[in-house]
Protein backbone atom coordinates (compact mmCIF):
# COMPACT_ATOMS: atom_id res chain seq x y z
CA UNK A 1 0.00 0.00 0.00
CA UNK A 2 2.86 2.36 1.07
CA UNK A 3 4.69 1.58 -2.33
CA UNK A 4 1.60 2.12 -4.34
CA UNK A 5 0.78 5.28 -2.74
CA UNK A 6 4.51 6.34 -3.21
CA UNK A 7 4.75 5.64 -7.17
CA UNK A 8 1.70 7.81 -7.37
CA UNK A 9 3.22 10.33 -6.10
CA UNK A 10 6.17 10.34 -7.74
CA UNK A 11 4.58 10.00 -10.98
CA UNK A 12 2.56 12.89 -9.90
CA UNK A 13 6.17 14.66 -9.39
CA UNK A 14 6.98 13.86 -12.78
CA UNK A 15 3.90 14.91 -14.35
CA UNK A 16 4.22 18.67 -12.73
CA UNK A 17 8.18 18.85 -13.83
CA UNK A 18 7.03 17.67 -17.63
CA UNK A 19 4.25 20.41 -17.41
CA UNK A 20 7.16 23.09 -16.40
CA UNK A 21 9.34 22.21 -18.90
CA UNK A 22 6.80 21.96 -21.69
CA UNK A 23 4.91 25.16 -21.08
CA UNK A 24 7.06 27.50 -19.14
CA UNK A 25 10.75 26.74 -20.11
CA UNK A 26 11.77 28.27 -16.46
CA UNK A 27 14.83 25.60 -16.24
CA UNK A 28 15.84 26.64 -19.82
CA UNK A 29 19.22 27.87 -19.15
CA UNK A 30 19.68 29.08 -23.26
CA UNK A 31 18.35 28.03 -26.36
CA UNK A 32 20.49 25.76 -27.78
CA UNK A 33 21.69 24.88 -31.16
CA UNK A 34 19.09 22.92 -33.33
CA UNK A 35 16.82 22.71 -30.30
CA UNK A 36 14.22 20.51 -31.71
CA UNK A 37 17.11 17.83 -32.72
CA UNK A 38 18.00 14.73 -30.65
CA UNK A 39 21.43 14.87 -32.80
CA UNK A 40 22.78 17.47 -34.57
CA UNK A 41 26.20 18.18 -36.37
CA UNK A 42 28.13 21.16 -37.15
CA UNK A 43 29.58 20.63 -40.73
CA UNK A 44 32.92 21.01 -41.72
CA UNK A 45 31.59 22.94 -45.23
CA UNK A 46 30.45 26.23 -45.35
CA UNK A 47 27.40 27.63 -47.44
CA UNK A 48 28.30 30.45 -49.56
CA UNK A 49 26.29 33.59 -47.77
CA UNK A 50 26.79 37.34 -49.66
CA UNK A 51 29.52 38.96 -47.95
CA UNK A 52 29.84 42.74 -47.35
CA UNK A 53 32.54 45.21 -48.58
CA UNK A 54 34.97 44.03 -45.45
CA UNK A 55 34.25 40.85 -47.15
CA UNK A 56 32.19 38.91 -44.05
CA UNK A 57 29.02 36.67 -44.83
CA UNK A 58 25.87 38.50 -44.31
CA UNK A 59 23.73 36.46 -41.86
CA UNK A 60 20.21 34.76 -43.58
CA UNK A 61 17.24 36.83 -42.63
CA UNK A 62 15.88 33.71 -40.04
CA UNK A 63 19.09 34.54 -37.84
CA UNK A 64 18.40 38.15 -37.88
CA UNK A 65 16.55 38.70 -35.03
CA UNK A 66 13.94 40.64 -36.18
CA UNK A 67 16.18 43.23 -37.88
CA UNK A 68 16.36 44.56 -41.67
CA UNK A 69 15.62 41.58 -44.00
CA UNK A 70 17.21 43.77 -46.91
CA UNK A 71 21.08 43.14 -47.47
CA UNK A 72 21.99 46.68 -48.00
CA UNK A 73 19.90 48.13 -44.93
CA UNK A 74 21.37 45.25 -42.70
CA UNK A 75 24.94 46.48 -43.08
CA UNK A 76 24.25 50.30 -43.09
CA UNK A 77 22.27 50.22 -39.63
CA UNK A 78 24.90 48.21 -38.23
CA UNK A 79 27.95 50.52 -39.36
CA UNK A 80 25.61 53.41 -38.29
CA UNK A 81 24.69 51.91 -34.74
CA UNK A 82 28.84 51.12 -34.66
CA UNK A 83 29.57 54.89 -35.43
CA UNK A 84 26.79 55.93 -32.74
CA UNK A 85 28.75 53.91 -30.20
CA UNK A 86 31.88 55.19 -31.22
CA UNK A 87 31.44 58.97 -31.75
CA UNK A 88 29.37 58.93 -27.85
CA UNK A 89 32.11 56.79 -26.15
CA UNK A 90 34.60 59.24 -27.35
CA UNK A 91 32.18 62.41 -26.22
CA UNK A 92 33.00 60.66 -22.39
CA UNK A 93 36.98 60.97 -22.77
CA UNK A 94 37.03 57.58 -23.99
CA UNK A 95 39.63 57.16 -26.41
CA UNK A 96 38.45 54.11 -28.79
CA UNK A 97 41.75 53.25 -30.59
CA UNK A 98 43.33 52.94 -27.40
CA UNK A 99 40.88 50.38 -26.18
CA UNK A 100 41.97 46.56 -26.34
CA UNK A 101 39.17 44.34 -25.02
CA UNK A 102 35.19 44.80 -26.62
CA UNK A 103 32.39 42.66 -25.51
CA UNK A 104 29.16 42.66 -27.65
CA UNK A 105 26.63 41.21 -25.01
CA UNK A 106 23.79 39.67 -26.77
CA UNK A 107 25.49 39.69 -29.70
CA UNK A 108 23.05 37.90 -32.36
CA UNK A 109 24.33 36.84 -35.31
CA UNK A 110 26.86 39.47 -35.17
CA UNK A 111 24.94 42.33 -36.47
CA UNK A 112 26.80 44.90 -34.97
CA UNK A 113 30.08 43.40 -34.05
CA UNK A 114 30.72 42.66 -37.78
CA UNK A 115 31.37 46.73 -37.83
CA UNK A 116 34.17 46.80 -36.04
CA UNK A 117 36.15 44.86 -38.29
CA UNK A 118 38.32 47.29 -39.44
CA UNK A 119 39.70 47.57 -35.78
CA UNK A 120 39.97 43.65 -35.55
CA UNK A 121 43.75 43.55 -35.89
CA UNK A 122 44.62 45.14 -32.80
CA UNK A 123 41.75 44.70 -30.63
CA UNK A 124 40.87 41.01 -28.96
CA UNK A 125 36.37 41.48 -29.53
CA UNK A 126 34.12 38.99 -28.23
CA UNK A 127 30.56 38.11 -28.65
CA UNK A 128 27.79 36.72 -26.88
CA UNK A 129 24.45 35.13 -26.89
CA UNK A 130 21.73 32.93 -25.56
CA UNK A 131 20.97 32.05 -29.01
CA UNK A 132 23.44 28.92 -29.97
CA UNK A 133 22.20 29.01 -33.38
CA UNK A 134 23.18 32.71 -34.03
CA UNK A 135 26.56 32.03 -31.90
CA UNK A 136 27.51 28.68 -33.91
CA UNK A 137 26.54 30.60 -37.03
CA UNK A 138 28.94 33.30 -36.05
CA UNK A 139 31.70 31.22 -34.85
CA UNK A 140 31.44 29.14 -38.52
CA UNK A 141 31.28 32.60 -40.54
CA UNK A 142 32.96 35.49 -38.55
CA UNK A 143 35.39 33.75 -36.76
CA UNK A 144 38.36 35.27 -37.20
CA UNK A 145 38.65 38.11 -36.54
CA UNK A 146 36.05 37.83 -34.09
CA UNK A 147 35.05 35.18 -30.70
CA UNK A 148 32.60 34.20 -29.49
CA UNK A 149 30.96 32.00 -26.70
CA UNK A 150 27.22 30.83 -25.54
CA UNK A 151 26.20 32.63 -22.51
CA UNK A 152 22.98 31.50 -20.39
CA UNK A 153 20.23 33.50 -19.03
CA UNK A 154 21.66 33.49 -15.59
CA UNK A 155 23.82 36.43 -14.91
CA UNK A 156 27.15 34.97 -15.10
CA UNK A 157 29.41 35.30 -18.14
CA UNK A 158 32.82 33.31 -18.87
CA UNK A 159 35.42 36.05 -18.33
CA UNK A 160 37.94 37.40 -15.93
CA UNK A 161 37.70 40.64 -13.20
CA UNK A 162 37.72 44.07 -15.44
CA UNK A 163 38.48 41.90 -18.34
CA UNK A 164 37.01 44.38 -21.16
CA UNK A 165 37.72 48.01 -21.83
CA UNK A 166 34.35 48.66 -23.50
CA UNK A 167 31.17 46.77 -22.97
CA UNK A 168 27.85 47.55 -25.69
CA UNK A 169 24.53 46.28 -25.40
CA UNK A 170 21.99 46.80 -28.06
CA UNK A 171 18.22 46.22 -27.31
CA UNK A 172 19.23 43.46 -24.44
CA UNK A 173 17.89 45.02 -21.69
CA UNK A 174 14.56 46.25 -23.68
CA UNK A 175 14.22 42.44 -22.56
CA UNK A 176 15.15 41.29 -19.15
CA UNK A 177 12.95 42.00 -16.40
CA UNK A 178 13.58 40.64 -12.74
CA UNK A 179 17.55 39.97 -13.54
CA UNK A 180 18.28 43.47 -14.49
CA UNK A 181 20.20 44.39 -11.74
CA UNK A 182 21.95 41.48 -11.29
CA UNK A 183 22.93 41.23 -14.86
CA UNK A 184 24.37 45.45 -14.64
CA UNK A 185 26.66 43.92 -12.10
CA UNK A 186 28.41 41.03 -13.76
CA UNK A 187 28.56 43.27 -17.05
CA UNK A 188 30.32 45.41 -14.07
CA UNK A 189 32.29 43.02 -12.55
CA UNK A 190 33.89 42.84 -16.32
CA UNK A 191 34.39 46.23 -17.00
CA UNK A 192 38.30 47.64 -16.67
CA UNK A 193 38.40 50.25 -14.21
CA UNK A 194 37.71 53.35 -16.76
CA UNK A 195 35.89 50.94 -18.87
CA UNK A 196 32.29 52.02 -20.43
CA UNK A 197 28.86 50.27 -20.83
CA UNK A 198 26.75 51.29 -23.46
CA UNK A 199 23.14 49.80 -23.34
CA UNK A 200 20.25 50.77 -24.81
CA UNK A 201 16.59 50.76 -23.44
CA UNK A 202 12.92 51.60 -23.83
CA UNK A 203 12.20 54.82 -21.84
CA UNK A 204 9.63 57.71 -21.64
CA UNK A 205 11.04 59.26 -24.81
CA UNK A 206 10.50 56.02 -26.38
CA UNK A 207 6.77 56.29 -25.63
CA UNK A 208 6.31 59.45 -27.09
CA UNK A 209 8.12 57.70 -30.46
CA UNK A 210 5.97 55.55 -30.51
CA UNK A 211 2.38 57.61 -30.21
CA UNK A 212 3.57 59.78 -32.75
CA UNK A 213 4.83 56.94 -35.40
CA UNK A 214 2.60 54.12 -35.50
CA UNK A 215 4.67 52.21 -38.56
CA UNK A 216 6.88 51.13 -36.19
CA UNK A 217 6.57 47.61 -35.26
CA UNK A 218 6.53 47.91 -31.83
CA UNK A 219 4.33 50.71 -32.04
CA UNK A 220 1.58 48.37 -33.78
CA UNK A 221 2.12 46.00 -31.02
CA UNK A 222 1.48 48.63 -28.16
CA UNK A 223 -1.76 50.46 -29.99
CA UNK A 224 -4.77 49.23 -28.12
CA UNK A 225 -3.02 47.01 -25.33
CA UNK A 226 -5.06 48.44 -22.52
CA UNK A 227 -2.61 46.91 -20.20
CA UNK A 228 0.03 49.27 -21.36
CA UNK A 229 -2.38 52.18 -21.89
CA UNK A 230 -3.11 52.13 -17.79
CA UNK A 231 0.33 51.49 -16.23
CA UNK A 232 2.08 54.22 -18.45
CA UNK A 233 -0.14 57.00 -16.24
CA UNK A 234 1.96 55.85 -12.95
CA UNK A 235 5.13 53.64 -13.75
CA UNK A 236 8.73 52.95 -12.75
CA UNK A 237 8.83 50.13 -14.69
CA UNK A 238 6.27 48.30 -17.19
CA UNK A 239 6.54 44.38 -18.55
CA UNK A 240 4.23 43.32 -21.28
CA UNK A 241 4.33 39.91 -22.99
CA UNK A 242 6.71 38.15 -20.46
CA UNK A 243 5.77 34.75 -20.93
CA UNK A 244 7.20 34.59 -24.87
CA UNK A 245 9.97 37.74 -25.29
CA UNK A 246 9.30 40.54 -23.03
CA UNK A 247 9.34 44.05 -23.61
CA UNK A 248 10.56 46.29 -20.57
CA UNK A 249 10.08 50.07 -20.60
CA UNK A 250 11.49 51.90 -17.50
CA UNK A 251 10.63 55.40 -16.26
CA UNK A 252 14.42 57.37 -16.71
CA UNK A 253 14.35 58.41 -13.31
CA UNK A 254 13.93 55.29 -11.60
CA UNK A 255 16.48 53.89 -14.08
CA UNK A 256 18.85 56.31 -13.00
CA UNK A 257 17.72 55.53 -9.36
CA UNK A 258 18.34 51.99 -10.33
CA UNK A 259 21.75 51.71 -11.72
CA UNK A 260 23.20 54.61 -8.86
CA UNK A 261 24.69 51.81 -6.90
CA UNK A 262 26.72 50.50 -9.78
CA UNK A 263 27.06 53.01 -12.25
CA UNK A 264 27.90 56.84 -13.07
CA UNK A 265 25.84 57.84 -15.86
CA UNK A 266 27.56 59.88 -18.77
CA UNK A 267 25.41 60.39 -21.39
CA UNK A 268 21.46 59.76 -22.02
CA UNK A 269 21.18 59.56 -26.13
CA UNK A 270 17.83 59.66 -27.90
CA UNK A 271 17.01 57.20 -30.70
CA UNK A 272 20.79 56.71 -30.97
CA UNK A 273 20.01 52.90 -31.46
CA UNK A 274 17.04 53.16 -34.23
CA UNK A 275 14.48 54.72 -31.84
CA UNK A 276 15.79 53.13 -28.92
CA UNK A 277 17.88 55.68 -26.10
CA UNK A 278 21.53 54.96 -25.17
CA UNK A 279 22.95 55.00 -21.85
CA UNK A 280 26.46 55.43 -21.75
CA UNK A 281 27.99 54.65 -18.50
CA UNK A 282 31.02 53.67 -16.11
CA UNK A 283 31.84 52.06 -13.04
CA UNK A 284 31.56 53.89 -9.38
Amino acid sequence: MFNKSRKKLVNSIKDVVKSVLRENGYTQTYIPFERHSNEYVVKHSKISYPVCDYGLPIPPVELRSGYETDDKEFIENSRQDIKNLIEIAERSGMKFEQTKTILDFGCSSGRMIRSLKPYADTKEIWGTDVNADHIYWCSQYLKPPFNFAVNTFNPHLPFEDRYFDLIYSGSVFTHIDNLIESWLLELRRILSEDGRLYITIHDNHNMKVFDNDKQIPLSVYLQGNQFYEKSRKDFDFIVLNRSKSPQVFFDIGYFNKLVHPMFEILSVNHESYGYQTGILMKRK
